[in-house]
C-alpha cells in the first residue's frame, strides 16, 4: 500500500472506464465502462473479464461493492439521475433515489450501519441512505463547505470527499456537519479516494482459508 509494485491489468478493448471496485471475498475487479454504458467484471489479473451488466445504464459513474451482503451500488447521470442497487452478477435492478438528485458523483458504503453514501456535485451535497431505500439522511450541504464533490469514502465516523472547488480532501463526521475540516490541499483536481481498512483484509484472508 505504499505505491510500489505498480502492474498493468487490462490494456486492450478499455473505452472510458470511468469508476473501479474491488470484491475482497472473490478477488473480482468490477470496471465501469461510461461510453459503452457497460459494466464489466474480471479478475484482479484481468483475465475471464466478462460483461455483467449491458442495458439500463446511461451515464453511468460509480460503483461501490458490498460482497458481503452481495450487493453492487450504480450512480447514473441520466435524464433522470439516480442510484441503482442490484446483486452483484447484474441482476436484480433496483432505484434507491431517484428524487433530489443531479450530479451523483463518488458512491460509497459503511458496511457496519449498511448504509449508502454518495456526494452531488450539483446540489452541493453528502447524504446517505440504507440499502433498501429508506430513512435518506444529509451528512453536509452547502456550497460553502461541500461545493462540488467528486469522490468519496467512509472510514469509521467520518466522510472523506473529494472536493474540485475546494481543490483537496475534506474529512466530516458522519453525525456532525460541524466536524469538519480541509485535510489536504492539492494542486490538480483531486479524483478518486479509498480508504482501506485492515480489518475487512484480514476477514477476506479468513474466509478463504
Amino acid at each position: 500500500m505504499n505505491g510500489t509494485g505498480v502492474q498493468t491489468v487490462i490494456d486492450l478493448g478499455l473505452q472510458v472506464p470511468v469508476n473501479v471496485a474491488v470484491d475482497w471475498i472473490g478477488n473480482k475487479l468490477y470496471i465501469v465502462e461510461g461510453h459503452a454504458r457497460r459494466i464489466d467484471v474480471c479478475n484482479f489479473d484481468g483475465s475471464m473479464r466478462t460483461p455483467i451488466i449491458t442495458n439500463g445504464l446511461d451515464r453511468p459513474r460509480a460503483i461501490a461493492l458490498d460482497p458481503t451482503v452481495g450487493y453492487m451500488f450504480i450512480t447514473d447521470w441520466s435524464e433522470t439521475p439516480h442510484i441503482t442497487r442490484t446483486y452483484m452478477d447484474g441482476t436484480n435492478s433496483h432505484i434507491l433515489v431517484n428524487d433530489k438528485i443531479y450530479w451523483p458523483n463518488g458512491i460509497a458504503l459503511d458496511l457496519p450501519t449498511k448504509r449508502v453514501f454518495w456526494g452531488d456535485g450539483r446540489l452541493d451535497y453528502v447524504q446517505s441512505i440504507t440499502y433498501d431505500g429508506q430513512y435518506r439522511e444529509t451528512v453536509i450541504l452547502g456550497g460553502t463547505k461541500v461545493p462540488h464533490p467528486f469522490s468519496l469514502t467512509v472510514f469509521e465516523n467520518y466522510v472523506y470527499f473529494t472536493d474540485w472547488t475546494k481543490m483537496g480532501v475534506v474529512k466530516v463526521n458522519k453525525f456532525d456537519e460541524d466536524d469538519y475540516e480541509v485535510i489536504q490541499r492539492i494542486s490538480d483536481k483531486p479524483m478518486s479516494i479509498t480508504a482501506y481498512h485492515q480489518e475487512i483484509g484480514r476477514a477476506s484472508c479468513r474466509e478463504r482459508v
